[in-house]
């Protein structure tokens, strides 16, 4: 079997190794769109063995717009390649199982899935040499973030993300649809991991960041608005993701 991913970065290199060292067992190729990172981001991914490096300018701004275009365009490349599944995600995003490829392999049948998403949990930022999810294993769980980023590229037509990526209505594949079940997702087979809300001075430090180069059509259609909501946001978001997760990796 043979799995493709796809990302979008900015300035991740605290986020990146844990993305790198949970995909690179997954996937035969991880291909890293970078929006002209200041840190070490690009050195990183040029490091690592399995990644392609591929820039796009947005002139400093999140602009949603170039960022829907590469997420539901980018991964048609890989139709009639002998391709199973493309995964697109951001870096923060872990579509886990215990085995995910092998899992894949015996559903192979389905052409989209739905994991169940979560927002994980943690007062403070998990530093290991291992996974992030063997540190902060308590989730959340949040329909929003039941992304359905994992399917066939020669079975799917079209995925037509809106912004933020969470809902796709447009999409049309063809073969059937594996999709959680919504009445117990922490014990659902397949999960999707979000790693936003983590540590209140990481997450501060990245919404200022972001909030700063929100552009004009953006802030217009209210794309992104979380990151000018403020510092007692994050903190109060932060501890209600912490204080009502329970834990979902064992």
């Amino acid at each position: 079997m043979k799995i493709v991913a796809y990302a979008i970065c900015w300035n991740e290199e605290v986020m990146l190794p844990y993305y790198l060292r949970h995909y690179e067992k997954i996937c035969d190729k991880i291909i890293i769109y970078d929006n002209m990172s200041t840190d070490r981001s690009q050195q990183i991914i040029k490091d690592h063995p399995l990644c392609e490096l591929r820039t796009y300018d947005s002139g400093g701004q999140v602009r949603d717009d170039l960022y829907l275009k590469i997420k539901n365009h980018a991964w048609k490349e890989c139709r009639g390649k002998g391709i199973d599944y493309v995964i697109v995600g951001d870096i923060d995003e872990f579509l886990f199982h215990k085995n995910v490829k092998g899992f894949l392999e015996e559903n192979k049948k389905y052409s989209i899935f739905q994991p169940a998403g979560f927002e994980m949990a943690s007062m403070k930022f998990p530093h290991t040499d291992g996974q992030i999810y063997s540190v902060c294993k308590r989730g959340l769980y949040h329909d929003n973030q039941c992304k359905k980023i994992v399917f066939s590229p020669d079975r799917v037509q079209e995925i037509a993300w809106f912004a933020g990526c969470h809902h796709n209505p447009k999409q049309k594949a063809e073969g059937p649809f594996w999709k959680y079940n919504k009445n117990n997702p922490a014990k659902s087979e397949l999960k999707l991991l979000h790693f936003k809300y983590i540590d209140v001075a990481y997450v501060n430090k990245r919404h200022d960041a972001m909030a700063k180069r929100l552009s004009a059509q953006n802030k217009q259609k209210g794309w992104g608005f979380h990151y000018e909501r403020g510092h007692q946001y994050v903190q109060e978001t932060v501890s209600r993701i912490f204080r009502t997760s329970q834990k979902i990796i064992r």
